[in-house]
């Protein structure tokens, strides 16, 4: 990947017509992404990875206490594991926030591979 002479770069897109905005650090070589969830209380959902592993999740709307707790207990996991645990958990359908959540780290790696 390569990065411009600003510290930042920021980059917005939609991915299988959700939103995703990124902002592409230098120093730290991660990934800031702003996933638009779908069917959740959750209205979106900040994530920061550096590929590897989760450096901070934080849900935006949704109950709090859960997301609160889930985004601690997330920091400093791999990504992959926390794919695997987390996709397919329903709520109120066929989704949750924990799903959407693995929703849009596939969404990145995919991003990232291509």
């Amino acid at each position: 990947m390569a990065f411009s002479v600003v510290d930042n770069i920021q980059q917005s897109i939609y991915f299988d017509d959700l939103f995703v905005s990124k902002t592409y650090s230098r120093q730290e070589k991660s990934v800031k992404t702003t996933f638009t969830t779908q069917g959740t209380c959750a209205r979106s959902i900040e994530i920061e990875i550096d590929f590897e592993k989760i450096k901070e999740v934080k849900f935006v709307g949704g109950c709090s206490g859960n997301t609160t707790g889930l985004s601690m207990l997330l920091k400093g996991m791999p990504v992959e594991d926390v794919i695997s645990q987390l996709k397919g958990i329903a709520c109120r359908g066929e989704t949750s926030c924990p799903d959407q959540l693995a929703n849009a780290l596939e969404a990145m790696l995919l991003k990232k591979a291509s």
